[in-house]
């Protein structure tokens, strides 16, 4: 019941499942832990994340080096498109990345869930950069849970989060 939940929202709170369960929040902790050991879903404080099937499931080193012109174009192309003083959302793709490689050093805010996403901006002084946090999924270099939600929703600013699929 809780996966088939999870396939209609990205994530559950723990009070919510034992309430709507009508369980304790051990019991419910207890089935969480069982289904992350198992792989079907990743555990949170307080929760769980649905476990996303796309391109992140490739690891980032191999991304790296696929479609490399492709991805600096696309890079190229959204410089158009940012203004000094916005704030910009980026995932933690090779393609972000790319972008994060040339952004210039003017005033921006850069909220990201991508762990090499923030290696590149780390000279660039007028440039606010702001990290989910969360766990780290070593596979896709990126921040899971965390505060992405929160941020995102409050943000209400442009997004650059070029997911590509096969």
């Amino acid at each position: 019941m809780i996966l088939s939940m999870l396939e209609t929202q990205p994530s559950l709170r723990t009070i919510e499942l034992a309430r709507k369960f009508d369980v304790t929040d051990e019991t419910i902790r207890r089935d969480l832990e069982l289904l992350d050991s198992e792989n079907k879903l990743i555990r949170t404080h307080g929760g769980a994340l649905r476990i996303e099937k796309r391109i992140h499931d490739i690891p980032m080193l191999s991304r790296l080096k696929e479609n490399r012109d492709q991805k600096r174009e696309i890079a190229r192309k959204a410089l158009e498109y940012i203004k000094e003083g916005e704030t910009i959302l980026m995932d933690s793709g090779s393609t972000s990345l790319a972008l994060a490689e040339i952004l210039p050093n003017i005033k921006l805010t850069v909220i990201t869930n991508g762990h090499d996403t923030i290696a590149p901006l780390m000279d660039k002084d007028n440039i606010t950069v702001i990290s989910t946090g969360g766990i780290l999924n070593r596979r896709s270099h990126s921040f899971v849970g965390g505060a992405q939600p929160q941020l995102c929703r409050r943000c209400g600013k442009r997004v650059f989060a070029p997911f590509s699929h096969r």
